[in-house]
């Protein structure tokens, strides 16, 4: 049974301590299939205590990951990972969900201008169409 590309996550990271850039997921795995899943961001303190958490074979203590929400839905979500020795609380987590929002903004807005980039170009095929016929008839509803 073949699995429907809507239910794969794929990240894209930075490559670093034997970590892949690259990881490819169904929905239903880790933490960032949670999100995905609920449409509601996360703050793990400590991902060792998280039964969803995939270790990826690095030094990660904890994570924010937070969904990107476009027109209500989650289109993608966004996951920062820290180790020891690096401050991930709260205040960094309100910051990446703001980040989310503001993406989610951008991609709905570039999904409009593209649907009306889109309706322009079929009322401009339409007037030339039109235009043609306008000029094969004449006033008296006869072919010209």
């Amino acid at each position: 049974m073949g699995q429907d590309e809507d239910d794969i996550l794929s990240f894209r990271g930075v490559e670093s301590n034997d970590v892949p850039a690259d990881v490819r997921l169904h929905i239903t795995q880790g933490i960032c299939g949670r999100v995905a899943r609920s449409g509601i961001g996360e703050l793990i303190e400590d991902v060792h205590d998280d039964p969803d958490f995939i270790d990826p074979g690095g030094q990660i203590e904890r994570e924010a990951c937070v969904p990107i929400l476009v027109q209500g839905a989650v289109w993608g979500v966004l996951l920062v990972e820290a180790t020891t020795d690096v401050q991930l609380g709260p205040d960094e987590f309100d910051v990446l969900q703001t980040l989310a929002t503001s993406l989610g903004v951008a991609i709905e807005r570039s999904r409009e201008q593209r649907a009306g980039a889109t309706r322009l170009d079929q009322l401009a095929h339409l007037q030339r169409l039109a235009g043609r016929i306008a000029g094969r008839v004449d006033d008296t509803g006869d072919e010209a």
